[in-house]
């Protein structure tokens, strides 16, 4: 496939296509080359919607991101929605006993609440991919700024260990650029000691 056809896909239809491809043999990186596009482009396309690249499963999968979550808050929404669950258990209950008007009325009355349904459906299923998710990426304050300006190449000597501890935090958060983490590093570091 070319860019241009590529590109004309949906981004999860792109994703189907890539993992497929993963599937049969390729690599990302010949499979990158042969559509003419970035890994990077891919990567980034992806991230938007939550899709991140394993390299154990060779695959393209969604992810749940959650940040800074206080399991109060946790235990309070998932009691709310459990309550509009009930709640809405026990309004189908009543109904389904008797119901009243014409067809229409009832068609009409279905077609107006269409969206509070759906709002609620959508949010139970939220909740329930947050509970049941094994694949949750738990990051605590990692906040990248988007850096703007040209880009300086300087070289710095490290210490060893905090060279390899950095390296192992960039691969642990490799849906950010290492240069990105670098400059938030030392841009709170400045801040920090004025």
């Amino acid at each position: 496939m070319i860019r241009r056809d590529f590109d004309k896909l949906e981004v999860v239809k792109q994703v189907e296509y890539i993992n497929k491809k993963l599937i049969e043999g390729y690599t990302l990186t010949n499979l990158c080359k042969d559509i003419g596009i970035g890994r990077s482009t891919i990567r980034d396309r992806f991230k938007k919607i939550s899709y991140e690249y394993n390299k154990e499963t060779n695959q393209y999968e969604s992810i749940v991101e959650i940040v800074d979550a206080d399991p109060r808050i946790l235990a309070r929404s998932s009691k709310i929605i459990k309550d509009d669950i009930n709640e809405g258990i026990l309004s189908m209950q009543k109904s389904s006993n008797k119901v009243v008007g014409t067809d229409s009325e009832i068609l009409t009355n279905m077609i107006s609440s269409y969206d509070e349904n759906l709002s609620k459906l959508n949010e139970m299923y939220n909740w329930y991919k947050l509970q049941s998710s094994n694949k949750v990426v738990e990051t605590e304050k990692l906040k990248i700024e988007d850096f703007k300006g040209d880009l300086v190449v300087r070289s710095y000597k490290l210490y060893e260990p905090i060279q390899k501890e950095f390296t192992d935090f960039c691969k642990a958060n490799n849906k950010y650029k290492v240069q990105d983490i670098l400059c938030q590093a030392i841009k709170e570091f400045l801040e920090k000691y004025k």
